[in-house]
């Protein structure tokens, strides 16, 4: 057999190279497409995936969402619920202890309105017991009277603040005991007083409507009505008064020959007036206060 050279082996080989070239390239080629074919597929499912993915997120939103709200409000349902239990057990214990205070007042009402009428039996009784002293002093004898004096001030007084009015005759009798009495102390001057003005109220009326004022004056031979007049630091001779106040609270004065018709007389002392004031005082205890002269 004949021996070949390199370069017949080469001319020999190099259809077979070219052949083996070509399939590789070839395999290559089919590789490369392969690979590609498979990234796109690759690429494409993760697009579908996304997609589906998106579309499943969009779906499930307004689920999820929902759940979540219902979630919230099971929630909120819960502290609303707590919250008004709270709440009506601590009405439950304002109800109870308005209840309690409801029962307290009403109690005490019933109790007030007992008191209440008994305070009023106590009132009458006082007021009934307040009268009786006060006639039983002016049944006294004129010396018995005197020395009665200072029970009749409180008398008086507690006559005053209850709004008690003394009987015209209870006045009247005092007031013409008191005429032919020594003056004995600051008392009989007081008795005096509050029984001269409350017995005029009773027969002039103690709202006696009157027009200007006459004081710190000396007037003579005068006609005064309806004026109010003040006899403390004034001098009055021969005048004439006419349904006037007349008010004397214990100062020096004069009155001389003075005439007085139907007036009111107002007279407060808190002691011994000047001698010609219990010259005043003395006539009006004189008098029947319905007309009286002076000096």
């Amino acid at each position: 057999m004949q021996k070949l050279t390199r370069s017949e082996w080469f001319s020999l080989l190099s259809p077979a190279v070219a052949v083996v070239g070509a399939v590789a390239a070839w395999s290559g080629y089919f590789v490369n497409s392969a690979n590609r074919q498979d990234t796109i597929a690759q690429v494409a499912q993760t697009q579908s995936d996304a997609k589906v993915d998106s579309r499943i997120d969009t779906k499930l939103a307004p689920v999820l969402s929902s759940l979540h709200d219902k979630e919230d409000t099971v929630t909120g349902t819960k502290q609303l619920e707590t919250a008004r239990s709270e709440q009506s057990t601590a009405l439950q214990a304002i109800r109870s202890e308005l209840e309690k205070n409801s029962a307290l007042v009403a109690g005490t009402k019933e109790d007030l309105a007992r008191l209440s009428g008994k305070l009023d039996t106590v009132e009458r009784d006082v007021n009934l017991l307040l009268q009786h002293q006060l006639h039983s002093s002016a049944d006294l004898p004129s010396g018995a009277l005197a020395s009665q004096l200072p029970n009749i001030v409180f008398l008086y007084e507690m006559a005053s603040r209850r709004a008690i009015s003394i009987p015209i005759d209870v006045s009247n009798s005092i007031r013409q005991k008191l005429a032919v009495i020594r003056p004995t102390g600051p008392a009989y001057w007081s008795v005096a007083a509050t029984t001269i003005s409350q017995e005029s109220a009773a027969l002039v009326g103690a709202n006696l409507e009157v027009q200007g004022t006459i004081r710190d004056q000396s007037i003579i031979r005068n006609e005064f009505r309806r004026r109010r007049v003040i006899l403390d630091g004034a001098y009055f001779a021969g005048n004439v008064f006419i349904e006037c106040v007349i008010e004397y609270h214990g100062g020096t004065t004069v009155l001389e020959g003075n005439v007085f018709k139907n007036c009111l007389f107002v007279v407060s002392l808190s002691g011994a007036p000047p001698p010609e004031g219990q010259k005043i005082i003395q006539s009006l205890l004189d008098s029947d206060l319905r007309s009286v002269k002076t000096g």
